[in-house]
């Protein structure tokens, strides 16, 4: 087999086409940069369970394009388009701007999940803690694995509301291992409790309600010293 590179690639996979579907048999880098590439396929053994990633692209028109977006375990996440508010699509293993997908699905493979609840919940951020917990207009929901491993893939991806408390759409503050957020008038605590195994938090402006009454917090910001 012989064939063009093509400029900034650097990695070729070869796949041969056999009982109805494609399978992965070789991967080619290019280290000299060169005008062409060719391999020997000697009857080399197919791997089914490789096959090409499906051209995807989730944001690929004017009301698909994303309002909220965060890093999480080398993947990017975005979500909240005007066409679906409740949607979440996580990028390819770090490959941010990737949301191909195989079939059978790899690991490191794209995943889409929706934050499906008693009613629409509109996505406002992301925060990165040891899970992905999402900020949503009808409270926070964690996406977690479902099965035994400690690392998010397409294959055990799964959302789960974890507080009912009615977000205001305001970027959350990451202290330490807590993040704080705005519910209503309140400034409340974002953490994992071990007594609930999930997520919750307390009300921490509970003793200063006065600062938000008749006001909204449009914006904030944290300082965790001050320097004289």
């Amino acid at each position: 087999l012989r064939w063009d590179t093509v400029a900034g690639c650097e990695k070729y996979s070869v796949y041969r086409y056999s009982n109805g579907m494609y399978g992965w048999i070789s991967t080619i880098i290019d280290e000299n940069s060169s005008a062409q590439l060719d391999m020997v396929d000697d009857n080399v053994k197919v791997d089914f369970d490789t096959t090409p990633p499906t051209k995807r692209n989730p944001f690929d028109g004017a009301n698909k394009y994303p309002s909220t977006g965060r890093i999480h375990e080398q993947r990017m996440a975005m979500a909240a388009t005007y066409e679906d508010p409740e949607a979440i699509e996580i990028s390819k293993s770090s490959n941010y701007q990737n949301f191909t997908m195989s079939n059978p699905l790899q690991d490191d493979d794209a995943i889409s999940i929706r934050a499906a609840g008693l009613k629409v919940n509109t996505i406002y951020d992301f925060v990165s803690l040891a899970e992905l917990l999402v900020i949503t207009s009808g409270g926070i929901w964690k996406v977690s694995s479902s099965i035994d491993v400690n690392y998010l893939t397409p294959k055990s991806a799964k959302a789960k509301q974890q507080t009912y408390y009615q977000c205001q759409n305001i970027s959350p503050l990451i202290i330490g291992n807590v993040a704080l957020f705005i519910e209503s008038n309140r400034v409340r605590t974002l953490g994992y409790t071990l007594e609930n195994d999930g997520y919750d938090g307390n009300n921490v402006s509970v003793f200063a309600s006065h600062l938000f009454m008749g006001r909204q917090v449009v914006e904030w910001d944290y300082v965790s010293e001050t320097s004289q």
